[in-house]
Formats: structure tokens, C-alpha cells, sequence
């Protein structure tokens, strides 16, 4: 009785490629939100808040906010910018590196096509879940060249930093 087939290169990277893709996405995914919960009340234009509230129905009961003499605004969160910009893309591809195989080129590329597939993707979920997410749609291009770029030189850093310690481990014996 045989076992069962080995995967041929072409159909690991495949698999692997999938892999990358759906750890890009869920990563994405599990974002924390862009906006703290908390509420601010601005008054004047110097940014300062006049008061905290901790959500914003509470903010919008103010008296203030209902004469119309100030606004509420939810804070931005600034572990959600480093989440995304920094902890998605190292992740998504240190789980390419060590998934994909192949030449340096083939690895990069199924990368960055996977890294790609899994932006469109959140794009396309967050415009059809909030139809308003659609006025950052003509950022993505910029968006899908900025993760690439980044996740492209944190691989090859990755790729010749092991070819340089292999290096000088075959050359110490």
C-alpha cells in the first residue's frame, strides 16, 4: 500500500502561497480598530480635547456638542498603525520565507502576489461591509506597492542574512 503523493514543487509553492495569503488576511483582519472606543469633545481649533467621554453616544449628549458649539471625535489608536504597518507585514512574510521554496525570484514573487490578493481582499470585504471604506480605494494601488516594497526587503534580508551565516558556518569547518 502506497503512501500519499509527494507535493511537486510547483503545487507546495501553491499550497504555500494560500497559506501566506490567508495569514496576510487574517492578520488584517484581527486589526485592532483604527479609533479608540473613547469619545473627545473639541471646541476650538487647537486640537485639545475640552473633555473625554467613553464612547461616542455619550460625547453627542453633551450640551455643548448639542448646540452646535463643539464636535466629537474619536481618537486615533496608535497600536493599530504599528499593527498594521509593522507586526502584519513582518509576520506575512516570515511565514512566506519559510514556506515558500524555490529560487530567490519565485519566492519573492508568489510573496508579493499573495501579500497583494490578501489587500484586495480586506478592500473588498471592508467596502462591502461600510460602503464609505470605498473613498480609500484609489490609496490601494499606493497601499499594495508600500506592504510589496517592505515585505520585499524584509525577505531578501531575511534570505541573504541565512546565506550569509550558511556561508561562514561551511567555511569555519
Amino acid at each position: 500500500m502506497a503512501g500519499p503523493l509527494p507535493l511537486t514543487l510547483p503545487m507546495r509553492n501553491l499550497v504555500a502561497a494560500f497559506a501566506v495569503y490567508a495569514a496576510f488576511l487574517v492578520l488584517l483582519l484581527v486589526s485592532p480598530d483604527y479609533s479608540l472606543q473613547e469619545a473627545e469633545l473639541l471646541c476650538d481649533r487647537s486640537g485639545a480635547a475640552v473633555a473625554t467621554f467613553p464612547n461616542m453616544d455619550a460625547c453627542t449628549q453633551d450640551i455643548r456638542f448639542k448646540e452646535g458649539k463643539c464636535g466629537c471625535m474619536r481618537p486615533p489608536s496608535l497600536w493599530a498603525r504599528w499593527y498594521v504597518l509593522a507586526v502584519v507585514p513582518f509576520l506575512g512574510t516570515v511565514v512566506g520565507f519559510v514556506l515558500l521554496r524555490g529560487s530567490f525570484r519565485t519566492r519573492l514573487r508568489l510573496l508579493n502576489i499573495s501579500i497583494a490578493a490578501a489587500i484586495i481582499s480586506g478592500t473588498v470585504r471592508s467596502v462591502l461591509l461600510d460602503p464609505a471604506a470605498g473613498m480609500g480605494v484609489p490609496l490601494v494601488p499606493i497601499v499594495l506597492i508600500g506592504f510589496c516594497a517592505g515585505s520585499s526587503a524584509l525577505f531578501a534580508a531575511l534570505y541573504f542574512g541565512k546565506r550569509a551565516i550558511r556561508g561562514r558556518a561551511n567555511n569555519g569547518k
